[in-house]
């Protein structure tokens, strides 16, 4: 057994990816769901959901069942209690792959943005006897988007509401976490933003994000606690964002503590994806 890592953020391919490579590479994961995200990439992977258990912590919590990661289904939202998402089937990245241990990953839907949800499932994860090495938040927004006169005031709420207190939170939990045992790796993985231009809402959310990862990176470059940044343009592919993402973990440089490292690809002519 490798490395232990936690994964909250965006639910997209870029998560469904990482997850996958971490765990041929022999890591166990874990991986936090928040319960209102609607606003998911249409192109997303589906999640991978089990039976679920519920705890007094409200957090629900999955292994993938049965000797391997095939022929876990997805149940319907009423059955996992996490409105809002759908049915969904298995995810087709952890098919018939005999060598992926189901004990190797966890799951937990929580309301990220709760203090006490997440505190809930750090707890849970504790009680598992696992210890969280390394930490990544993934942000990796849709280009497509309404104009900001366009968007309804529930809908700006909500997504601003899941992208930046629904970073926040975990964040801080985490640091806690890591700062009361004297070690441990964040990292901020963000896509697009920048050279990209977003819908107003997300560029927003991305922008509070971008500006949170340079607080952190000169409050926090004293402490025992290591923090990175990893910015990718939206035109990189998934395999090449995870790739560099681990690399920049895994390598630790410490040139590349606490300041935010580009990932190297060409961009289209807007930086934008169709």
């Amino acid at each position: 057994m490798n490395q232990t890592y936690l994964i909250t953020g965006t639910q997209s391919p870029l998560g469904d990816n990482l997850i996958m490579a971490l765990l041929e590479n022999n890591n166990r994961v874990i991986r936090i769901l928040d319960d209102s995200a609607t606003d998911v990439l249409s192109t997303q992977g589906t999640r991978i959901q089990g039976v679920s258990t519920t705890g007094e912590t409200g957090a629900t919590g999955s292994r993938i069942p049965g000797t391997g990661i095939s022929g876990a289904k997805n149940p319907s939202a009423g059955a996992t209690g996490v409105p809002g998402n759908g049915p969904h089937d298995a995810d087709p990245l952890f098919g018939d792959d005999d060598q992926l241990e189901p004990e190797d990953y966890l799951e937990y839907t929580v309301n990220t943005r709760a203090a006490l949800g997440v505190r809930g499932v750090l707890l849970a994860i504790e009680q598992q006897d696992w210890e969280i090495d390394h930490y990544i938040h993934l942000y990796h927004p849709d280009t497509r988007g309404k104009t900001l006169n366009e968007i309804d005031s529930v809908t700006l709420e909500r997504i601003l509401d899941q992208n930046i207190k629904g970073a926040l939170v975990p964040i801080r939990e985490i640091l806690g976490v890591f700062q009361a045992r004297g070690r441990g790796s964040l990292t901020l993985t963000c896509i697009g933003g920048l050279d990209t231009l977003l819908p107003p809402v997300h560029a927003a959310a991305f922008g509070a994000l971008y500006e949170l990862g340079k607080s952190l990176f000169t409050l926090y470059q004293n402490e025992q606690v290591v923090l990175r940044g990893h910015h990718c343009p939206i035109d990189m592919s998934v395999a090449e964002v995870v790739q560099t993402l681990l690399e920049l973990i895994q390598t630790d440089n410490p040139k590349t503590r606490y300041r935010w490292n580009r990932g190297g690809a060409k961009q289209g002519l807007f930086g934008m994806r169709k």
